[in-house]
């Protein structure tokens, strides 16, 4: 059986004020303390300490320390615990690469100015807008294919706290958006002339303008895919003696250009004769070529990726 026992004290009143005797712990000595008329008032020796329960309701007092740190404590509240002040979220990468996850997490203020760091699962987690698939319990964001970095926003929610966390979803993958995804062209180039996808006019392979060029080759020349006038042109100029003059309408940088010849069509391989790379973009590049003292020669232009 539990046995309770309810103990009664009856004190008298003093004034203007009684003292006690001085009380010591490991860590804080109290000179004096004593009833005031509004309740119980204690001070530490060095003065640098106040328990002030005289203008409290009963059973609440405020325990005070002066600067330059000051701490609170509240007597009433659970566990002596402080107030929820304001709330900061936090994404571990950001920027963040597409198709991939960042952690979420969160830090809290409190009113004694201490900061407790909250784990993403001690928070409620929500989509606010942009890139961001789903959140699990655990506050791990998956992110979803963008075109161009793009800002996500989330909400995170703590207690009585609510905040909210935009960070950047990086394109770090420039052929995995939708339909155009993983077709070798870059998604920006096709969303850029054709719109969203799909569009069976982005594929590689369409000529839309009907130009004799079809889009892989014309991004690869910087030319644009819906313009029938615009293509890539490679003529010669002039012959003098053993030397050609060629030119390419257009040189783009990130292409490499290779002039090869061969003096019969049917036949097999062909001699690379010059290569042209520029680090910039240029009109009517002219180039000379050796003809070898040739009396036929056919030229030929071949476009790829540096």
């Amino acid at each position: 059986m539990t046995r309770i026992t309810i103990a009664f004290f009856a004190f008298s009143a003093c004034a203007p004020l009684c003292l006690a005797q001085t009380r010591s712990s490991a860590n804080y000595t109290h000179t004096s303390e004593g009833f005031g008329s509004g309740g119980v008032q204690a001070v530490s020796s060095a003065g640098n300490y106040l328990l002030d329960a005289s203008n409290s309701i009963p059973s609440v007092g405020i325990s005070t320390k002066d600067a330059p740190q000051l701490y609170t404590a509240k007597q009433g509240l659970i566990a002596q615990l402080t107030d929820l002040k304001s709330l900061e979220l936090d994404a571990v990468e950001d920027p963040a690469d597409e198709e991939t996850s960042t952690q979420l997490s969160g830090r809290v203020s409190l009113d004694d100015d201490s900061l407790l760091q909250l784990q993403g699962a001690e928070l409620d987690w929500s989509i606010i807008s942009g890139p961001v698939d789903s959140i699990n319990m655990d506050g791990l964001a998956s992110l979803a294919p963008v075109l161009q970095d793009t800002d996500a926003t989330v909400e995170g929610t703590f207690s009585t706290a609510t905040e909210q966390l935009t960070f950047t979803v990086a394109e770090s993958n420039p052929d995995n958006f939708g339909a155009y995804g993983g077709d070798g062209l870059d998604d920006l180039w096709q969303v850029g002339f054709f719109g969203q996808p799909p569009n069976p006019d982005a594929a590689p392979s369409s000529d839309p303008d009907f130009d004799g060029q079809n889009n892989r080759f014309e991004n690869l020349s910087g030319f644009d895919p819906t313009d029938p006038t615009r293509f890539f042109q490679f003529i010669i100029l002039d012959i003098e003696d053993s030397t050609v003059e060629l030119q390419l309408n257009q040189v783009v940088p990130g292409t490499r250009y290779t002039i090869s010849s061969k003096t019969d069509l049917r036949a097999a391989g062909q001699t690379d004769l010059i290569q042209v790379m520029l680090p910039f973009s240029a009109n009517d590049v002219r180039v000379l070529v050796p003809t070898a003292g040739d009396s036929q020669l056919f030229f030929q232009a071949t476009l790829e990726e540096q």
